[in-house]
């Protein structure tokens, strides 16, 4: 085989990991099932804030027909913001404010809807905020980031270096 098919196949399964990995990436294959890894965390763990850091912080498997991943958060029981995050089925028996409303997408407690995942930002509230979502593993990760960005971003990359690496 010639060298630089070894290196063609090395860069794509980089890239496949780094899209599985990071939770903005969706994966480059999508797996079969109804499967959903969410990240399960409490913003006093380190990694665990505004966004999650996927070197501190792990996924884990949820159960149940249709899991989905939940995003808290909480600004009413503190006095300061903190994020929760984790799998439907557990947080919903220990949430008793958690809004009725599962579809993907922010609500506060009061059920008005934040728009999707992320967007608690633009829309300013005091009240607790539930972000829903069960798109892609680890979609509770972070703040809503395009999608079309970061795989722009990995494309050209990608192409950077297959450019340079062809032209020796």
């Amino acid at each position: 085989m010639h060298p630089k098919f070894y290196f063609f196949t090395i860069i794509l399964v980089f890239f496949q990991h780094l899209s599985q990995t990071i939770a903005d990436v969706p994966p480059l294959v999508d797996g079969i099932g109804s499967t959903l890894e969410c990240y399960k965390c409490h913003s006093n763990n380190p990694g665990c804030g505004e966004e999650v850091n996927w070197l501190l912080q792990r996924r884990y498997l949820c159960k149940g027909f249709q899991p989905k991943c939940v995003k808290i958060i909480d600004r009413e029981t503190y006095g300061t913001e903190q994020y929760v995050r984790g799998c439907l089925d557990e947080l919903e028996p220990i949430r008793p404010d958690m809004p009725s409303v599962r579809e993907n997408g922010c609500w506060t407690t009061d059920y008005k809807f934040i728009g999707p995942r992320g967007n608690d930002q633009i829309i300013h509230t005091s009240k607790n905020v539930y972000c829903f979502c069960d798109e892609r593993d680890g979609c509770n990760g972070a703040v809503a980031v395009s999608y079309s960005h970061r795989m722009l971003l990995v494309v050209a990359i990608s192409t950077l270096l297959l450019v340079k690496f062809f032209r020796h």
